[in-house]
């Protein structure tokens, strides 16, 4: 099994697990190339701005997908004895987790995150779509974005961290925003996860 991980430090030789949002220190990778490079820029991991699923990148607001990528990253693969599958609510199908640190085999350095997406796309490899523009299954009123903070919250448990992110972003949505802080500071996480419905 190949693992990769995006990063924004170059030269590294080992990495070490960090402590991100589950509440365990993790080295995170993916079997999914395209899906590690999403995180090798700063700002790239925003699902509030950009959603990546089934080899599609979805841009959430208007003309952020090249603000984002628009320069250089890199990937990291390696050493996988050491991983297991991430088995949480709101993981991707590609995510693996190790807790102990981790052997790099390669770098590869990306000079333009953005034209490598956009050549993936010319080849048939990657779906982007722009704003306003979007999957079928996502659903119009952005009430999968509410899911992603509601999802932070249960493995950050902090109202702050989860949602403040969403409400830079979008405070077109601050209302229900609102009425999603006031449910999960009242509710268990048990609860709260049995109320989530697009990221089952």
């Amino acid at each position: 099994m190949k693992l990769y991980r995006g990063c924004k430090e170059a030269g590294l030789k080992i990495m070490e697990p960090r402590l991100v949002n589950h509440g365990v220190p993790y080295v995170y990778a993916t079997t999914d190339k395209v899906e590690a490079i999403l995180y090798s820029v700063p700002g790239g991991n925003l699902n509030y701005t950009n959603i990546f699923k089934d080899r599609c990148l979805i841009e959430r607001k208007e003309h952020w997908l090249e603000k984002i990528y628009n320069r250089e990253g890199r990937y990291y693969i390696l050493d996988s004895t050491t991983f297991k599958k991430h088995e949480v609510i709101g993981a991707s199908n590609n995510e693996y987790v190790s807790t102990e640190p981790v052997k790099v085999i390669e770098e590869v350095t990306i000079p333009n995150v953005w034209n490598y997406f956009k050549e993936l796309e010319s080849n048939g490899q990657l779906k982007i779509y722009r704003y306003p523009d979007r999957p079928s299954e996502y659903p119009k009123d952005d009430s999968d974005l509410i899911e992603c903070a509601m999802l932070s919250f249960i493995q950050m448990n902090s109202v702050e961290l989860a949602f403040g992110l969403l409400e830079k972003y979008h405070p077109e949505l601050i209302t229900r925003i609102n009425e999603t802080k006031e449910f999960v500071k009242s509710h268990t996480k048990d609860e709260i996860e049995k109320s989530i419905k697009f990221f089952k």
